[in-house]
């Protein structure tokens, strides 16, 4: 028996791409976002709300979000009880905060990560733990998908622009010793100052993070420009597939927009600050 543990959609959509290419017998704990979208990819599944059941379990595989801490506290119950865990790292960042409890670090018996580029900053964050590298499940489905796909182009003489949103603010709140350098609105703000830099005439559709409320740029939008859209309904892949150029400040969208061939601006407003999604294809609005 296997066990999946997972709240936050990056880890989500990384370990329901797993469980449906390896199939075999699963127990899940899942909350938030990751039940939506283990219930999109894999269909039906039975979820439970109780450690304990990870007692039965040859290997537990956990997310690593910073929304809850159940995979840090499924973490710790498995070490505790002598259960093989392995979590899986969905970013390139904040790797040590994430295995972070009531100021105590609690690190799997592995570490996954995706990537080359991964590996090498989890190497160095994290010295004395065990780094495997496992390609990324989630991002080889893309692929085939994008491959198999032809890239749909904008027929009007406005060029389609997807912007990408996270919930930045709250992220920073947690990670209360960073400094701020900036939220997700002043990120929107500096792109709609800006967006005349890429292309004078253009549509906007926003797509909302996960953990994001559906209302939340009612305000913001009320004093900017009125011809833009929040997608609502539409898949991650249908947004990206469906726009001619695709903006974000630090999301791993922004990395499958890239895998999509779509051409990716980023919005930070701070010249010399840079996100973290390992690609040189990103042109910064504010180096234009």
């Amino acid at each position: 028996m296997i066990s999946i543990v997972s709240n936050d959609s990056g880890g989500a959509e990384i370990l329901s791409s797993l469980v449906k290419k390896k199939p075999n017998s699963y127990n899940f704990i899942l909350t938030g976002p990751a039940k939506k979208i283990f219930s999109k990819k894999i269909g039906k599944f039975n979820n439970k709300n109780n450690f304990q059941i990870l007692n039965a379990s040859k290997l537990v595989i956990c997310g690593t979000g910073w929304q809850s801490n159940l995979e840090k506290k499924a973490i710790k119950y498995c070490l505790l009880n002598n259960i093989k865990v392995v979590a899986y790292l969905d970013h390139w960042i904040n790797y040590k905060e994430r295995f972070l409890l009531n100021n105590k670090y609690y690190f799997p018996n592995e570490i996954w990560v995706g990537d080359k580029y991964a590996e090498k900053i989890a190497k160095k964050e994290l010295k004395k733990q065990n780094i495997k590298l496992k390609l990324n499940p989630y991002y080889q489905d893309l692929k085939k998908i994008f491959n198999s796909k032809i890239n749909k182009r904008s027929i009007s003489s406005k060029k389609k622009i997807l912007y990408l949103s996270e919930p930045i603010k709250n992220h920073l709140k947690k990670e209360s010793s960073k400094k701020i350098f900036y939220n997700e609105y002043n990120c929107l703000d500096f792109f709609l100052k800006n967006v005349n830099k890429i292309c004078k005439k253009w549509k906007l559709k926003i797509r909302l993070h996960p953990a994001e409320n559906t209302n939340k740029y009612k305000k913001f939008l009320k004093t900017n420009v009125k011809n833009i859209k929040i997608s609502k309904k539409s898949t991650l892949f249908k947004d990206i597939m469906n726009s001619d150029l695709v903006v974000g400040c630090n999301t791993m969208a922004m990395y499958i927009a890239i895998l999509a061939k779509k051409k990716v601006y980023c919005s930070i407003p701070i010249k010399d600050v840079k996100c973290d999604i390992p690609s040189e294809k990103i042109v910064y609005l504010s180096s234009l």
